[in-house]
């Protein structure tokens, strides 16, 4: 009971500055959870085993125990500065951010393992929840990865699981869920060319917004597009940034428009699911067209003008990068997957609409680790919870993904995603083939949260998942 409460206090130590810190300025958090991992006896005495990787991005601490079992402690930071924050605490729950959790649940296992040896390594790694310009998650991992390669040749490490502990949704007082998987997660980018004219005659052309918005209405929040297991669904398609690309006159109909959205699955083929988003944008584009003219007839008609024999006819085409030539994808030299789309689209015929389909560098393949959960781990935890009273229920994908993703192999046929990725020179790739080296497990085991508003979670303060912490440790050590 006294080591409970220690532990506990801790945690809630930790709540506090990363919550004190993350109000008064984020960018100084990193700097906060180094300076914590430096204040550990172990790290004073070894301070070449922490810090910061070549982007600045990932903070990483390897508490070597000597062992050759080493467990992975995965957590996330917030970069953003658009901070609007409230902290409190009572006995039983605290009002935080989801990532604030993870990120004191891992530091305080490092604080334990600093002070008791217990018989297994901890890798500890914090990376930024945003992707920012040079910063993407794929990047960022592909650093990860070759670091624990070089350990685990250097130290003859065996990788056993990564853990992310992000709040989950609270259930009921007397049930925990772990999600053994994490569903997977695609970035299409969706250019659209229409035919720019003057506003004055605007039925001259068609406006690139007016193919775009046919593509969003398509797309958005359409549940067609999700993946169902056991009853429960991946968020359908949201749509993250939307924008037109206009030539110099400012009174021209936009000749280009770009939109990008997120687009969850659990499959491991994709090549359905590119077809189905292929499909949508030319209905769409046919949509957009059959508005026009009616749009166009309806301005005659209400002119007194002979009407239904104006139709404008447009030869549109929906492609994927893939499908492109080489010379088209060849003539993008840009360093902008948006603008290099826009490059690529003008090797097309210049009156007629396209729309252009290409993928994002940030893609998270679908991941299981159910077989190994079952196994392993699974008779430990239901005997562990059922001393608190506690059922346990067994999720198999986590909804919501990070670069947890990245750690596992997966079997998802990506191939044709990272074929339409304008930018050939990425990360990704390499990531994708290393990851198979360390053979690695992931789990997600997170406190209990009730969503409060959009700014903050009540989280259970229990200290249920270090429990389960210590009893996976005695488990696998």
């Amino acid at each position: 009971m006294i080591e409970k409460q220690k532990n506990l206090n801790i945690f809630n130590k930790l709540i506090h500055k990363i919550s004190d810190t993350y109000k008064e300025d984020a960018h100084k958090l990193k700097t906060f959870i180094l300076d914590e991992i430096s204040d550990m006896p172990f790290f004073k005495t070894h301070p070449d085993l922490y810090g910061m990787d070549e982007s600045e991005a990932c903070i990483w601490a390897f508490h070597n125990n000597g062992a050759a079992k080493t467990v992975v402690l995965f957590n996330q930071y917030s970069n953003a500065t658009d901070i609007e924050y409230d902290f409190q605490i009572d006995e039983d729950w605290i009002d935080a951010k989801d990532w604030m959790m993870g990120l004191a649940l891992h530091l305080s296992e490092l604080h334990k393992s600093s002070a008791v040896n217990r018989d297994v390594n901890f890798l500890f790694l914090s990376i930024p929840i945003a992707e920012l310009p040079g910063q993407s998650h794929s990047r960022i991992m592909k650093q990860i990865i070759r670091r624990m390669v070089d350990f685990k040749v250097k130290y003859d490490l065996n990788y056993e699981v990564v853990l992310l502990s992000e709040a989950q949704p609270w259930q009921s007082n007397d049930r925990f869920a772990i999600s053994t998987g994490f569903a997977g997660r695609m970035m299409p980018i969706i250019a659209s060319k229409g035919k720019s004219t003057h506003v004055d005659t605007a039925y001259k052309g068609l406006n690139a917004i007016s193919i775009a918005n046919e593509v969003v209405k398509a797309i958005e929040l359409n549940t067609e597009m999700s993946d169902a297991f056991n009853k429960r669904m991946t968020p359908p398609p949201a749509f993250i940034d939307f924008y037109n690309v206009k030539s110099s006159n400012v009174l021209s109909t936009p000749q280009y428009t770009i939109a990008t959205f997120n687009w969850h699955f659990l499959k491991d083929d994709l090549s359905k699911k590119l077809c189905q988003l292929k499909e949508l944008c030319a209905w769409s584009v046919e949509d957009a067209i059959n508005q026009f003219n009616y749009s166009y007839n309806e301005y005659l008609r209400k002119q007194a003008l002979p009407s239904y024999r104006e139709c404008m006819h447009f030869d549109f085409e929906v492609v994927f990068v893939d499908e492109l030539s080489n010379h088209q994808i060849n003539c993008a030299q840009n360093d902008s997957s948006a603008k290099m789309m826009v490059e690529m689209m003008d090797g097309f015929k210049c009156d007629q609409p396209v729309v252009l389909i290409g993928m994002l560098e940030s893609f998270y393949p679908v991941v299981s680790s159910a077989s190994y959960f079952e196994q392993t781990l699974a008779g430990v935890f239901s005997e562990s919870l059922t001393y608190k009273e506690i059922q346990l229920d067994i999720t198999p994908y986590h909804m919501t993904t990070s670069g947890i993703n990245l750690f596992k192999h997966s079997d998802t046929k990506h191939d044709r995603v990272l074929g339409n990725m304008p930018l050939k020179e990425n990360a990704l790739f390499d990531v994708l083939k290393e990851n198979e080296i360390l053979e690695l497990e992931v789990l997600h085991i997170g406190p209990r949260a009730q969503q409060e508003c959009s700014r903050y979670s009540r989280v259970d303060a229990e200290e249920i998942v270090p429990y389960l912490i210590d009893a996976l440790i005695t488990c696998i050590k």
